[in-house]
């Protein structure tokens, strides 16, 4: 394999003549990733890069001589401020958005669609992408892990108040799709060896997501915090984070306050559908249960990232005996015949707050303030 660089916002991607000739010539399949993915992001950035480079890619695909599969990848929230079901199949159907990064991967995908009669692709619509269900590693602070990084920050301080109770932000009984990054390649990866993919969409998205209030309720269990008490109304909290510094200091930003009140069902039929030459396997896909935590663990360190001054370096809890003797590894589809699976046990990694609470979480001698979480994934369901 042979890396070249180049830039999505420019006609041939910015390719070098030398390296343009080799692609043209020798390259059989797309996968296109590159997007601006920043809720906050301004309308002209977000058109050059999810339109204008979606364009790009798209005209230099139909240029290579041995084309034979484009991977797009899109989003499952492409369906803007509708409410209720979502179909895979389903695209415009009059949606306004709540940010230019939805309306701009809308554009995106309406163009890939377009192509699909001369050109061979499938879309991929992940939800909400969370860390590995392994080790828990994750690169990308955004979902849930502002919430968690600033309660682990206030735990390394010693500001939180055992069994002191907060609110929630928004409707509880609203869902909150997240989907391990795993799981979302290696379904990825199974769903394009499948000759009937071609032309395809699907929602990597979690048949039963947890909802909003379940995810706040383990978090301050585990935090040592009591049950949440009351709402906060997510017209309040957007006000709040108007105020400069304030989504910093509460470890949420204006744009993703929505989501907490968005009542939106993605729809995993044809994802979870086995294919004819494997109609007697499942599909399996995750779902998240409740929080558990203990006063001992381990430390986890992964590549530091440019965007943090103490790097990548996480707390969790280690593995629990009865729970991991038997859970299943996720593992990469090798084969057609092979269905993606992710384990039932899994750990998403909080970050440290300061390298004392990494030292502290490393040492034999923890304290109690160094406490450690991780969710949980449940044994898999089978969907026919």
């Amino acid at each position: 394999m042979t890396c070249v660089v180049g830039d999505i916002t420019r006609k041939d991607l910015g390719l070098a003549p030398k390296d343009l000739k080799r692609v043209r010539d020798t390259a059989t399949e797309a996968w296109h990733l590159a997007a601006i993915y920043d809720l906050a992001i301004a309308e002209s950035l977000a058109y050059k890069v999810n339109v204008d480079g979606t364009t790009h890619v798209l005209d230099l695909c139909e240029s290579i001589k041995n084309f034979r599969m484009l991977v797009h990848f899109s989003t499952c929230y492409v369906s803007g401020l509708r409410t209720g079901r979502i179909l895979e199949d389903e695209l415009e159907m009059g949606q306004s958005f709540k940010n230019h990064y939805e309306s701009t991967k809308f554009k995106s995908e309406v163009l890939v669609r377009e192509c699909m009669d001369r050109l061979p692709a499938m879309i991929i619509r992940p939800a909400i992408v969370i860390g590995d269900s392994v080790t828990g590693n994750t690169d990308k602070y955004d979902g849930p892990y502002p919430v968690i990084r600033l309660l682990a920050m206030a735990e390394a301080r010693n500001l939180l108040i055992k069994g002191f109770r907060m609110p929630i932000v928004g409707q509880g009984d609203t869902k909150l799709n997240l989907v391990p990054i795993d799981y979302v390649v290696n379904g990825a990866v199974h769903l394009s060896g499948q000759k009937e993919s071609v032309g395809g969409t699907f929602q990597l998205a979690d048949p039963n997501p947890i909802t909003v209030r379940e995810l706040f309720e383990n978090l301050y269990r585990v935090f040592g915090l009591g049950r949440p008490i009351g709402a906060l109304p997510s017209a309040v909290m957007e006000t709040t984070l108007m105020i400069p510094g304030a989504d910093k200091l509460l470890g949420m930003s204006r744009e993703s306050v929505i989501y907490m009140d968005h009542k939106v069902v993605y729809d995993t039929a044809k994802t979870q559908k086995p294919s004819k030459a494997r109609a007697s396997n499942a599909r399996t896909c995750p779902t998240i249960c409740p929080i558990s935590w203990s006063s001992s663990g381990t430390t986890c360190h992964s590549k530091a990232g440019p965007n943090t001054s103490e790097g990548r370096n996480f707390k969790r809890w280690p593995e629990e005996p009865s729970v991991s003797a038997t859970a299943p590894r996720c593992e990469r589809a090798s084969s057609p015949a092979r269905v993606p699976s992710c384990r039932s046990d899994a750990t998403i990694l909080a970050p440290a707050a300061a390298a004392k609470s990494i030292k502290t979480a490393a040492s034999p001698k923890a304290t109690p303030s160094s406490k450690k979480w991780r969710l949980k994934w449940p044994r898999m369901r089978k969907n026919a």
